[in-house]
């Protein structure tokens, strides 16, 4: 494993960063005749537990790609990364729902963001693949999806 792998994770769960820097890309980025219309919330409970959030306040089922999550280089080698990175907390990263153009104008003008899923019809705040796998508890999908619990 690398090394400055578990140093640059303490760093960041002892000092998050406020990502001013995507609220000020967000409105830059929408395009003009677009209505203001935007989910998010904040990942600090786990990816998958946002994506869920976002999917029922929506009144949509969410798709994650496996292949776009967000995961350190130094990360993705450990077994653990996904389960980590769909269920784990205190990343304090931005999970957002916007119009596709939208989202591929924010992509553009805020190095580092990714797509990672998409809202699409079906049971409200359901959870699977992009590629048409179901979520499950075989891939640590289902625990992932209810999120980081702080009393456990």
């Amino acid at each position: 494993m690398d090394p400055s792998l578990r140093a640059r994770a303490i760093q960041a769960h002892r000092r998050p960063q406020p990502r001013f820097d995507a609220v000020r890309a967000l409105i830059a980025s929408r395009p003009a005749p677009m209505p203001w219309r935007v989910g998010g919330c904040d990942s600090s409970d786990g990816l998958a537990a946002a994506a869920v959030a976002i999917a029922a306040s929506s009144g949509c089922a969410a798709q994650l790609d496996r292949d776009s999550l967000p995961l350190d280089p130094a990360m993705a080698t450990l077994t653990q990364a996904e389960t980590w990175c769909l269920g784990g907390g205190e990343d304090f990263e931005l999970v957002l729902a916007l119009e596709p153009a939208w989202a591929e104008a924010l992509i553009a003008a805020l190095p580092g963001t990714t797509r990672v899923g998409a809202l699409v019809a079906g049971q409200a705040g359901s959870l699977g693949w992009t590629n048409g796998t179901p979520w499950g508890a075989s891939d640590g999908g289902s625990a992932a999806a209810s999120g980081y619990s702080h009393f456990s």
